[in-house]
C-alpha cells in the first residue's frame, strides 16, 4: 500500500513539474505590425530612392495583402496597430472628406489606431462620422470630448492573444489644435502625458496585462526628452516616427523604441516579433517590410473599392490646365524653383512683400508636360489656407532663425533670400538676411 501512495506522488510531483514548465518555458511569442502616415495614399506609387528606387511600393490594397499573409505565417498570433494620420493627403481622401480611407481601413484587420492631427483635417463633424464608421477602436489617451457627442475612441484598450495579454494607449499629439485649421478641433481638449498617462498605465497594471505599448508620432531623434519620461512610466514598447534615418529599434530606459517610417504613406510596415519568458519579454527582431506590388497578392474587394472610387473623382483629376516646360525637382532642405512658384503665387495674390512655405508641404517633384488636377493634388494635398500678416524685421528675423534646422526642411520664401549654419547654436545660425 505504501508503495502505491509513493508511487501516485511521484507521478502527481511529475505531472505538476511538467505543467509548471510549460506555464514558464519561453514559448509565448507575439508578433505586431505597425502601420500608419498613410496621408490618403490608396495607390501604389513609384519609389523614388533606396534598393527599391524605380518599384511601385504601397498601396492599400497591397498593404492589407501583405498583413493576410503575414498573419497567416504567425498563424494569427498577430496584433495591427497603427499610429494615425491616415485621412488625409490625396484627391481620393480630399473629395471623400477621408471617407474613401476609413472604408479601405476596414478590410484590414487593425486592432487599435491612434488619432492623429490629420484626422481632423475636415473638421470635427467630419472626424466624428469616420470614427463611427470605422469598424476598428481609436485611440487617445490624452484626449478630452468636452463636446459630449460620445465620440468613438478609447483611453485604452486590452487585446488577448492566447495567453498574452497587451494594453495598449495612445499619444495624441498634444499640439493638434494647432496643426489643423482652427475650428477643426471644436470641443476637444489634449493633455500632455504626464497629466493622462499615469492613471491608465496603473489600471493596465491592475489588470495584470503582460505587455504595455505606446503609440505616438513621437520623432526618433527630436523628442528624446518626450521617450525618456514615457520610459520612466513603465512602458515597455514605445512605438515612435523616424524621418530619414537608419533607425528601427533601440533602448531608453527599461522600454524598446520601435520606429516606423514616418514617410511611409503606406509603402512600408514595421514587424516586431516577442519572446515571453521567466525574465519578462525581449524583442526578438524588428524588420522593415516593404509592400511591393509586384511580389503581393492584393486583397481584392478592396482593389475593386478602390478603383470605384478612382473612377468617380478622373472626370477632375484629368483635366490639364498647365504645361510645364522642364522637370523640377521638390527640394525639402534647400531652396527649391517649385518652392519659388508657389511662394511667388502666394506673394502676388496677397499684394504682398514677403511669402512662405514650408517645405514638408510640398510632397512631389514636376514632371515636363501636362500638369492636371491630379499633379496639383500631388503636389500640395492639404487643404491649407493663405495667411496675410503684418510683421516687423524682427519678427521675420527670428522666425528664420527658429526655424533654420535641417530636421523638419528649410522655408520656401518669396521676396527674401537668407543663409544660415544649422551646426551653430539657436540665436547664432543666421548668416545674412536680405
Amino acid at each position: 500500500m505504501k508503495k502505491i501512495i509513493t508511487i501516485l506522488i511521484l507521478i502527481i510531483v511529475v505531472v505538476a513539474s511538467v505543467l509548471i514548465w510549460k506555464k514558464r518555458s519561453p514559448t509565448r511569442k507575439l508578433s505586431i505590425v505597425f502601420t500608419g502616415v498613410l496621408h490618403g495614399s490608396l495607390l501604389p506609387q513609384i519609389s523614388k530612392d533606396g534598393d527599391n528606387k524605380g518599384k511601385y511600393l504601397g498601396g492599400l490594397a497591397y498593404m492589407s495583402g501583405l498583413i493576410k499573409k503575414i498573419r497567416k505565417e504567425k498563424d494569427g498570433n498577430l496584433i495591427v496597430l497603427d499610429c494615425g494620420d491616415n485621412s488625409s493627403g490625396t484627391p481620393e481622401a480630399y473629395y471623400t472628406q477621408g471617407e474613401a480611407v476609413i472604408n479601405c481601413l476596414n478590410h484590414v484587420g487593425i486592432d487599435g489606431m491612434l488619432i492623429g492631427n490629420r484626422e481632423f483635417d475636415f473638421g470635427a463633424m467630419v472626424f466624428e462620422r469616420n470614427l463611427k464608421a470605422s469598424n476598428f477602436t481609436y485611440l487617445a489617451t490624452n484626449m478630452i470630448d468636452k463636446s459630449k457627442k460620445g465620440c468613438k475612441f478609447e483611453f485604452i484598450k486590452i487585446i488577448e492573444k492566447g495567453a498574452i495579454k497587451v494594453g495598449i494607449l495612445g499619444l495624441v499629439p498634444p499640439e493638434t489644435a494647432s496643426l489643423t485649421e482652427k475650428g477643426n478641433t471644436e470641443g476637444f481638449d489634449f493633455l500632455n502625458m504626464k497629466d493622462s498617462f499615469p492613471k491608465f498605465i496603473q489600471t493596465l497594471k491592475e489588470k495584470n496585462v503582460d505587455l504595455i505599448i505606446a503609440l505616438t508620432q513621437l520623432d526618433a531623434t527630436v523628442n528624446l526628452k518626450e521617450l525618456k519620461e514615457l520610459s520612466k512610466l513603465g512602458i515597455d514598447i514605445i512605438q515612435v516616427l523616424e524621418y530619414g534615418t537608419d533607425m528601427r529599434f533601440s533602448k531608453i530606459g527599461d522600454s524598446y523604441i520601435v520606429a516606423h517610417d514616418g514617410s511611409a504613406k503606406g509603402t512600408n510596415i514595421q514587424l516586431v516579433d516577442i519572446i515571453f519568458n521567466d525574465n519578462g519579454l525581449k524583442i526578438d527582431s524588428t524588420e522593415r517590410v516593404f509592400v511591393k506590388k509586384d511580389e503581393i497578392s492584393p486583397d481584392l474587394k478592396m482593389s475593386q473599392q478602390i478603383n470605384e472610387y478612382v473612377r468617380k473623382i478622373d472626370s477632375i483629376m484629368n483635366q490639364v490646365f498647365a504645361r510645364i516646360d522642364a522637370d523640377y525637382k521638390n527640394e525639402y532642405y534647400a531652396e527649391s524653383v517649385i518652392g519659388n512658384v508657389i511662394t511667388d503665387i502666394m506673394k502676388t495674390i496677397c499684394k504682398a512683400e514677403l511669402a512662405f512655405q514650408n517645405s514638408a508641404g510640398i510632397r512631389s517633384d514636376l514632371k515636363k508636360g501636362d500638369f492636371t488636377v491630379r499633379m496639383l493634388h500631388d503636389l500640395l494635398p492639404f487643404d491649407n489656407d493663405v495667411i496675410l500678416l503684418n510683421m516687423k524685421g524682427e519678427d521675420i528675423r527670428a522666425l528664420l532663425e527658429s526655424l533654420c534646422t535641417p530636421q523638419r526642411g528649410v522655408l520656401q520664401t518669396s521676396g527674401l533670400k537668407y543663409e544660415f549654419n544649422p551646426d551653430e547654436p539657436e540665436g547664432e545660425r543666421l548668416i545674412s538676411l536680405l
